[in-house]
């Protein structure tokens, strides 16, 4: 290959990175990270606000940012609170009203009764982030649950809008969109109309989520529709025009029948997209839907998150709405929107959506993150020039799925003699079994290039084998890695080159001996400093919440082979799940540095539920601190909303 070409594409590479942290064009789904329901983002004066339900539905946080794409790391306030006896804090709004003032809508319950409609009053009109009165209740004449209130301004009148069963005649079969005027801000008369009732096979029973949208003269209402922890969640439409009354059911046009106009795209994993919030670009020329779906459509219910998605006008004049856009699918940024670059602080994850077992490697001023794909068939490595974000980068397929291979775990980039490997295991249908393979890239420099087949090691090993790395010392190199033969555990051995193992020098390194392990060790991964080797590896079982971190070390005098020679912190993990932050699951790391390479870091995967980890172990980094004595100091797991200091030298 012409070296010109690959010094192009790396040039090409850093100057697109480069370019992406100051000047971003595009941003990808999602706008925040984890569950974050029903969101409602509006703008007031020259920031967005997003509203979310947190700490198990008792409370409402805002959060405001200057873009309208990213609600990660920005300045937040728990602004009400569930009063004693209340709960289910659901499907907020912020609305300015009739008389100058912001109000916040949204829905709550007592203990074991239905939820009913509430609003609280901004004592600053023009501060979202300052106090907020009590919650009045709304609609006091009601019994049935209510929930999903809106605000609808048609023919210079006001209308509370919301998801109920109080029909003219008594209780509805499924819940309906209904509506009544208001007298003021949370006053309303005592008619009620239904204006929407769940008859067609799509709707699934369901009509909820109101929400209004406004052009040339028309009152367009998105709602959702179908069970809402379903991958069939949606959005659908229906329309009145200006001069109209809308309180009475004919005058309004009820959409199209044949199906919704927004809903799952299984080519991109968004699964029940839906209760959407509108709002406008900074500039003021576009309209934006704000809804929450899940990537994953057999696990929605805690998984629904907050994403954008612009949304056109057709000639007709009726809103035009896209395919709902993935986690690697990237769009332009709204109009007008400007990118800052100048925090100094990150929060993790470091990337959107299941990533598992993740090892960053930082070559020539990059760091790369190669993450398996395609339901764990194929491979593809993130190139950033920032360890903390891998959204929304450069990135490319270095493996393809095939018909013999599956089950790609743990891939993990590793520089040996000027030459790049990347380590991983898997299932090849040649033998039926799973075991550590290694691949070569045809261009050291060049991580995002071409790569050959996967080439089996340890062939000799018929027991199933995972988790291999490479720990390069004193100028030789060692294989350790996950081995199910007898006894199990981690093994270690010699090796002659990147491609060849020392089948004779194997030998037991670490069995699972204490309770807190459970019964498993896998995930080697290695820090040097000084004269000390040290190494961490997983422990306990993978898809439950204590799956932790241990950690052992060795001198570069004794040889590793010799497990007697391995000091071995057995009184318990030295990284493990952080309940108060919502971070569970913390294992399988990798180690890189900061930019300037004086600092130490550690990436790895946790889940934010503990009872839901596989299928949502995102990757995550922590800074590492020495104490005196040159020891590694594991910090607690941070959550999504726990910030920490940007790597040194990161711009």
């Amino acid at each position: 290959m012409d070296p010109s070409r690959n010094f192009l594409r790396f040039l090409f590479i850093c100057i697109a990175l480069a370019c992406s942290s100051s000047a971003q064009e595009t941003f990808t789904n999602p706008i925040v990270d984890g569950n974050s329901a029903d969101p409602f983002v509006g703008r007031v004066g020259d920031f967005y606000y997003m509203i979310l339900s947190t700490d198990t539905e008792h409370e409402l946080t805002i959060y405001k940012s200057s873009e309208m794409t990213n609600f990660r790391n920005v300045e937040s306030k728990v602004i009400f609170r569930a009063p004693e006896g209340y709960q289910n804090v659901w499907a907020s709004e912020m609305h300015r009203m009739m008389d100058g003032n912001l109000y916040i809508y949204f829905a709550m319950g007592p203990v074991g009764d239905f939820n009913r409609n509430w609003a609280i009053k901004a004592d600053d009109p023009n501060d979202p982030m300052g106090s907020w009165s009590e919650a009045m209740r709304l609609l006091p004449h009601l019994e049935q649950p209510g929930v999903d209130g809106t605000i609808l301004k048609h023919n210079s009148k006001w209308y509370y809008v919301w998801s109920g069963r109080d029909g003219i005649e008594g209780s509805l079969p499924h819940d309906s969109i209904l509506i009544t005027e208001m007298l003021d801000p949370v006053n309303t008369t005592t008619q009620t109309t239904v204006i929407r009732q769940p008859l067609l096979p799509w709707e699934r029973n369901v009509n909820e989520g109101p929400f209004f949208i406004y052009n040339n003269n028309v009152s367009y209402l998105l709602f959702a529709a179908s069970f809402t922890f379903s991958e069939y969640y949606c959005l659908g439409l229906m329309s009145i025009d200006e001069g109209l009354d809308p309180m009475n059911a004919s005058n309004w046009w009820y959409g199209p029948e044949d199906g919704p106009v927004f809903y799952k795209n299984e080519e991109e994993d968004v699964w029940g997209p839906g209760h959407a919030s509108f709002t406008v670009s900074p500039d003021g020329t576009e309209t934006w839907a704000i809804y929450h779906a899940s990537d994953d459509k057999d696990r929605i219910e805690h998984y629904r998150v907050a994403r954008a998605d612009k949304v056109e006008w057709g000639s007709d004049g009726r809103p035009v709405f896209p395919r709902p856009h993935g986690y690697y699918s990237p769009q332009p940024i709204p109009s007008g929107q400007t990118t800052i670059t100048s925090k100094t602080t990150f929060t993790n994850p470091i990337i959107s959506g299941d990533s598992p077992d993740p090892h960053v490697l930082l070559l020539n001023g990059i760091y790369y993150l190669p993450l398996t794909t395609d339901s764990g068939s194929s491979i593809t490595i993130f190139s950033s020039s920032q360890l903390t974000n891998f959204r929304n980068v450069v990135s490319k397929k270095v493996h393809e799925p095939t018909d013999c291979i599956s089950d790609i775990w743990a891939p993990e980039l590793t520089v040996i003699k000027d030459e790049l490997f990347m380590f991983l295991s898997l299932t090849n249908c040649t033998d039926n079994a799973h075991n550590v393979y290694v691949m070569k890239a045809e261009n050291a420099s060049d991580p995002l290039g071409v790569w050959d087949t996967p080439y089996r090691l340890l062939p000799e090993v018929t027991a199933q084998t995972a988790d291999g790395a490479v720990l390069q010392r004193n100028g030789e190199l060692y294989y350790v890695y996950e081995s199910r033969e007898d006894p199990y555990g981690l093994w270690i051995a010699r090796m002659f080159n990147a491609r060849k193992v020392d089948d004779t020098s194997r030998t037991l390194l670490k069995a699972p001996t204490e309770s807190w392990e459970a019964g498993v060790t896998n995930g080697p991964a290695f820090l040097q400093r000084g004269n000390v080797t040290f190494m961490t590896y997983s422990a306990g079982n993978p898809g439950g919440a204590d799956y932790s971190i241990g950690l052992m070390s060795i001198p570069d005098s004794l040889d590793p082979l010799v497990a007697s020679n391995w000091n071995v912190k057995s009184d318990g993990p030295v990284f493990y799940r952080n309940d108060e932050d919502m971070v569970f699951a913390t294992g399988h790391a990798g180690f890189t540095t900061s930019p300037d390479g004086s600092e130490v870091w550690m990436t790895y995967h946790a889940a934010e539920w503990p009872d839901r980890v596989f299928g949502n172990r995102v990757a995550r980094a922590e800074k590492i601190e020495w104490d005196q004595e040159g020891n590694p100091i594991f910090p607690r797991p941070h959550g999504y909303f726990s910030p920490q200091p940007l790597p040194k030298g990161q711009i």
